[in-house]
């Protein structure tokens, strides 16, 4: 009986983990939608948040975005990439961060999308051999992002496969690996040393883990990036081992890590046992790294291919031309990677994983978790097994980074070995020593226990093998992105899907407006033209109907488009009276739920686009009506409200930019205006960790009529 309670609580878990899986993936794509962003599919899903390819329609871009929980959100993520950005905007070697906001309990971070996965792509693939070119390009290429990153004065601390993306720019035929996720980075301190580590196991320099305590300084980057040339060569990682206690034990024992004996190159294992010197201060760094014979010698400079010169003088001759988006490095044929070298392990990789896939199915085409036969078959073979060790049956659940099931590709989520938490070396010894102890006693083994303290890495193993099988791009978010990219539907075809409005999927209707909006942005004339077909009344029907959390950014920006274009300020004024009447209900009962942040922030762009409307020094067309129908006296309550200590800092914001639009070309009211005023302008301080851009605008809008 305890046996099939215990299998019943571990299938279970496995379910909870898949339903928390796809909630957590919904969730997010609704804070994308509600920020006005188009989720195009999941890119990545981990314990941080979500990755998502997503449209941008206010900067008409693709682009990634990473939603991270508030709580987990390091601000020195972001504060590192401006650094990086501010000090060498031109480095194609680390990941362009472009901006992030502040969305209540999450935070959104977005960059530069990546197309070709990342450096695992090659590590989980030993039957396909990199090129001794291509191996040493890649290399030169992630230690000039390094030299860039260490030279700004920071440690990256999480440097590792996964953390180097690849990307290959459209139509450029060319590879960049490319730094990214800065949110272990540190600023180097060389006089500070502090009792925590972080960063992912089998990358962790010696010094992290066998001191205490510890200075991390930049030398720990250079050991991961030792180790993950060594992945890209091996395909595996030096030791087979999982736990802190292992490789602090290990690290203990030796005195320097044995080469490789697939490594023949004498000169690439001087350079790599410089990098994984265990002395931090007598392993090289990055600039000396770069000058080592291995990228300055002769024969280095002749291992060059036909395609990596053509690439190279294609640039040159760009360059003469003074074409934009060549740099130094696309000219120099040591740093070019030719895309169809990595096209290659990236057409494998999605064959492995379609093939998973495929074996992963239900009959009905539905994705299991696992199923529950399978998982009761499972634990049963571990529990009948009686002779086995703990050790042993744990090693039933997929753990182990270097599985060898399968020759063609070693498959490893190298998340599972991240690790962050406090320096103590006395309780780990402690631990090993009772261990110990207990196997010398030949004490009994709980096998229901050990076998279920496995059930949390398994469930994990499991959820990334979802993850990888939910990212495979569908031949209809290909198309979707596709359609985002060109952005080229006919008014005509518009038109029609607007007669079938109802009938469309969520990701069709953005699409459409997204396709809108860029045909309505042209000029006055293709207004004129989409009034006469009548479209205008049609997107009104359609949002008369919604209730205020049905109503999406996208459907709301159609509305800002139309204000923006329009002539005739009172017709515009009439349409929008129904929505926007919504809108103000909301007012009456101030909270932080989405659809009350949602309200208030429409209100404030609502206002903001009227005031666009009439020139410099011209009152805002909106303002008597709110002063009359009480809207000014509601965001004034919002403004100063200080009873709800746990309020959304955005709501505060949003109501202060909205009174400030109102008030554009005419003189505040004192009783509030000098508190105003102030709130906006903290608002509008770039060292606000989360500044507000629109709350310069409502000061420019009050400016027309007084000083500040």
């Amino acid at each position: 009986m305890e046996l099939e309670q215990d299998q019943f609580h571990f299938i279970e878990q496995v379910s909870k983990s898949k339903r928390e899986f796809f909630s957590s993936l919904r969730f997010n794509e609704e804070i994308l939608r509600q920020y006005g962003f188009i989720p195009i599919r999941p890119l990545g899903h981990g314990s941080f948040g979500s990755v998502f390819l997503s449209y941008n329609f206010r900067e008409n871009s693709i682009i990634a975005t990473k939603i991270i929980p508030s709580k987990k959100f390091d601000l020195r993520e972001w504060n590192s990439a401006d650094i990086l950005w501010k000090i060498d905007k031109s480095c194609p070697f680390l990941l362009d961060y472009v901006r992030h906001y502040y969305q209540g309990s999450q935070i959104i971070i977005i960059t530069e999308f990546a197309n070709m996965k990342t450096l695992n792509i090659i590590a989980k693939q030993p039957r396909i051999t990199l090129p001794s070119n291509i191996f040493r390009a890649l290399f030169k290429q992630i230690l000039v992002g390094m030299q860039v990153f260490h030279n700004a004065g920071f440690a990256h601390r999480d440097i590792k496969c996964d953390n180097i993306l690849l990307h290959s720019p459209p139509g450029s035929g060319r590879v960049y690996a490319k730094i990214s996720d800065f949110g272990f980075s540190n600023k180097e301190n060389s006089q500070s040393t502090n009792q925590y580590f972080r960063g992912t196991l089998p990358y962790m320099a010696p010094e992290i883990l066998i001191k205490s305590p510890v200075r991390t300084t930049q030398k720990v980057d250079i050991f991961a990036l030792g180790i993950t040339m060594i992945r890209l060569l091996t395909h595996k990682y030096p030791f087979n081992l999982t736990a802190i206690s292992e490789y602090r034990q290990k690290y203990r024992e030796i005195k320097m890590i044995e080469r490789p004996d697939v490594l023949k190159d004498n000169i690439l294992w001087n350079l790599l046992s410089q990098m994984l010197e265990f002395d931090p201060i007598k392993r090289i760094s990055a600039s000396d790294a770069l000058q080592h014979p291995y990228f300055t010698s002769p024969e280095a400079l002749a291992d060059i291919s036909p395609q990596q010169q053509q690439l190279s003088d294609k640039s040159k001759s760009q360059g003469l031309n003074k074409e934009q988006n060549v740099n130094e490095f696309d000219m120099d044929p040591t740093f070019v990677v030719p895309e169809p070298d990595i096209q290659q392990f990236l057409q494998q990789e999605m064959l492995h994983i379609q093939k998973f896939k495929d074996s992963y199915l239900f009959k009905d085409g539905q994705l299991p978790f696992a199923s529950s036969s399978q998982l009761i078959q499972e634990s049963t073979i571990s529990f009948s097994t009686i002779s086995k060790t703990s050790s042993e049956i744990q090693n039933t659940f997929p753990l182990q980074p270097n599985s060898e099931t399968d020759p063609d590709f070693t498959d490893e989520f190298e998340s599972i070995f991240e690790v962050y938490g406090q320096i103590d070396n006395t309780y780990d010894e402690q631990q090993q020593q009772q261990l110990q102890q207990q196997q010398n006693q030949y004490k009994p083994v709980n096998l229901a226990k050990s076998v279920y303290q496995s059930v949390t890495g398994y469930v994990e193993q499991e959820s990334r093998k979802l993850a990888s099988i939910s990212f495979i791009a569908t031949p209809e978010q290909l198309l979707v992105e596709k359609q985002l990219r060109e952005l080229n539907f006919p008014i005509d075809l518009i038109n029609v899907q607007l007669d079938k409005f109802i009938g469309l999927t969520l990701q069709e209707k953005e699409v459409m407006f997204a396709n809108l909006i860029n045909y309505l942005k042209k000029d006055q004339q293709t207004l004129i033209k989409v009034q006469q077909l009548g479209i205008i009344d049609k997107i009104m029907k359609f949002l008369n109907k919604l209730t205020v959390e049905q109503i999406i950014r996208i459907y709301f920006e159609i509305l800002l488009v139309i204000i923006n274009i329009g002539t005739d300020i009172e017709q515009l004024k009439q349409q929008m009276s129904e929505i926007m009447n919504k809108m103000k209900q909301c007012l009456t009962q101030p909270s932080n739920d989405d659809s009350f942040v949602a309200s208030i922030g429409y209100i404030f762009r609502y206002i903001l686009a009227f005031g666009r409307k009439v020139e410099d020094g011209q009152q805002n067309p909106l303002r008597e009506e709110y002063e009359e129908d009480g809207t000014v006296k509601q965001l004034i309550h919002i403004f100063r409200d200080k009873s709800n200590q746990e309020q959304d800092v955005r709501i505060k914001q949003f109501a202060a930019v909205g009174i400030g639009g109102l008030y554009k070309g005419i003189k505040i009211p004192d009783e509030f205006g000098s508190e105003l005023i102030m709130f906006l302008k903290l608002q509008s301080n770039p060292e606000n960790p989360f500044p507000c851009g629109r709350s310069i605008l409502a000061l420019a809008e009050m400016a027309e009529c007084q000083g500040i």
